[in-house]
């Protein structure tokens, strides 16, 4: 790719200057060149497939490109935005923050519905989980973003699985270590 096509990010951040809503290259390309996944993940796959949709909806003209001077105004409040969420030094602020961007990329197109600020909470949950105990966060039962209740806890310890088959977690024989 020609140089002055290639993104190179200032730093590793949440949200990149020069891609408006982090897909469209501001800086070359025509208003063609799209990039996915380029900026620090709190979210993945939902995040990829809002992205997505987007840039399809772009492309095929279903959701018009904004002028270049909106897309403009629209980067500097969301680097303003990061700053802010950056500047507590607090991971649950970014969660916070990236939530917000995924709700703010779904509501332009025709993405199903989903559930920002809960799957926000799970994120801290998950986080403080983490905090607390290194070797048993993953050991907890969460909560579905898609309304289908709190999942079944595992009977036996994360650390003490060592087959990750489909089959055994299904079926999982209760180790004498699970607590």
């Amino acid at each position: 790719m020609a140089d002055d096509l290639t993104l190179i990010p200032e730093r590793n951040a949440y949200y990149l200057k020069d891609l408006w809503k982090c897909v469209l290259y501001e800086k070359g390309g025509n208003d063609k060149l799209w990039y996915m996944g380029m900026q620090n993940l709190v979210y993945t796959l939902p995040m990829f497939d809002a992205m997505a949709w987007l840039i399809r909806d772009v492309i095929t003209g279903k959701t018009p490109l904004p002028s270049k001077s909106v897309r403009d105004v629209d980067e500097k409040k969301w680097q303003k935005k990061l700053a802010d969420a950056e500047a507590t030094a607090d991971i649950e602020e970014i969660i916070r923050f990236q939530s917000d961007y995924l709700q703010d990329l779904i509501g332009q197109s025709d993405y199903p519905s989903w559930d920002c600020k809960k799957t926000a909470q799970l994120f801290i949950d998950w986080k403080d989980n983490k905090v607390a105990s290194l070797m048993k966060f993953r050991d907890g039962a969460h909560e579905s973003v898609h309304g289908s209740g709190i999942a079944e806890k595992n009977p036996n310890a994360w650390w003490d699985i060592f087959d990750d088959s489909y089959e055994a977690y299904i079926n999982p024989k209760v180790s004498d270590t699970a607590d």
